[in-house]
């Protein structure tokens, strides 16, 4: 696992307390204290997928980050009840973000509202594997798991040095998700919430939504939310 569980501020169980209105709540959750984790969080599985994902897409890049919601008991009670779209735009808004995912090359004005529209998919967590399998075997729009970059060219291209012949079969796309989840979740399904939006929700994205995908994890045990942000063009 990715960190000792912070069990004394956990949101498995609803918390005490009066319901927040959501006019209120909204306010709140635009002031929710965010931080980067101090300590090296990303297990080298997560960070192998990461590697394969921008390998693999070209045009474009894959990356991973993660952002420590912080305890704040106005907005807690409403985190423990499952309420996340506010959460997503406080953290795609967030300098922590932008410090987690520098590649990105977040602004620092990004505004809470401006990221009301995305459109978000809902995921049973343990289908997470599953999506990062075909994440991985569809690729981009020149290689994928099942075809590694450059190996079909007789020189060796810059920066991609390190990209074997190949990386496997469907098979092993599928092992790999798998290490990806059960090193960062392990096998809590009941803990994490999975949210994907195709929308390109700043600049780095490219135009082209079938090669755009940003996962949004978040878990209630380790207060972690995991953003993966993955972008490809022709």
């Amino acid at each position: 696992m990715t960190e000792e569980f912070d069990t004394a501020n956990s949101l498995l169980d609803p918390l005490p307390g009066e319901k927040v209105p959501y006019d209120k709540r909204e306010a709140i959750c635009d002031e929710l204290p965010l931080g980067v984790p101090t300590s090296a969080v990303v297990p080298d599985a997560a960070l192998e997928l990461e590697t394969i994902l921008d390998d693999i897409h070209v045009n474009g890049g894959a990356h991973l980050g993660a952002v420590r919601v912080l305890p704040d008991e106005r907005f807690d009670w409403a985190l423990s009840r499952g309420s996340s779209r506010l959460l997503r735009r406080r953290v795609l808004s967030s300098a922590a973000l932008a410090e987690t995912l520098p590649e990105l090359e977040l602004s620092a004005d990004r505004k809470h509202e401006a990221f009301d529209d995305i459109e978000w998919e809902h995921y049973p967590s343990y289908t997470l594997d599953g999506y990062l399998t075909e994440n991985l075997v569809a690729g981009g729009a020149y290689y994928s798991f099942l075809e590694p970059p450059f190996q079909d060219i007789d020189e060796t291209v810059p920066g991609y040095e390190h990209v074997p012949e190949s990386y496997g079969d469907r098979k092993d796309a599928k092992r790999l998700a798998e290490r990806f989840v059960e090193a960062v979740f392990g096998e809590r399904y009941g803990e994490f919430t999975v949210a994907f939006t195709d929308e390109g929700w700043c600049d780095w994205f490219q135009n082209i939504s079938v090669w755009n995908r940003t996962y949004f994890c978040f878990d209630r045990r380790t207060r972690l939310v995991w953003v993966l942000a993955v972008t490809g063009s022709d």
